[in-house]
């Protein structure tokens, strides 16, 4: 029971809000650091999905592949805009957006780690 009640202590900090002083620092850093891979993202991906496309006609199954991940991977950054705006000021988008934006990161795990799966295995076989 001692131990317990130690547990149960340790790991409830959610009424701490500066647990070891990185709150207010994960507050700065995390909308800085997705705003840059959303730019960063967005940038490269579209300039992927551009190349491919123009080509359309001659690209390897691989290739198709990669169009698919880059497709995949703007599905999330998409969803990283919702995530800064949480950051300051809460969610101010409602439970329906809340869930279809965790449906779309759930998804591209899922899309993401088949492609490269299907990548992996049309490189090998």
């Amino acid at each position: 029971m001692e131990l317990q009640k130690e547990l149960n202590y340790d790991l409830n900090y959610a009424d701490n809000e500066t647990y070891c002083g990185t709150e207010s620092l994960d507050d700065l850093f995390q909308p800085i650091l997705y705003s840059f891979i959303f730019l960063l993202g967005v940038a490269g991906n579209g300039l992927m999905i551009t190349v491919l496309l123009r080509r359309l006609r001659f690209l390897r199954i691989t290739e198709i592949y990669l169009l698919h991940l880059a497709l995949a991977d703007l599905m999330l950054l998409f969803t990283f805009p919702f995530e800064v705006v949480g950051c300051f000021s809460g969610w101010l988008f409602g439970g329906f957006l809340c869930k279809l934006i965790g449906l779309v990161k759930h998804l591209n795990i899922f899309c993401g780690s088949f492609l490269l799966a299907c990548i992996g295995f049309d490189r090998y076989r």
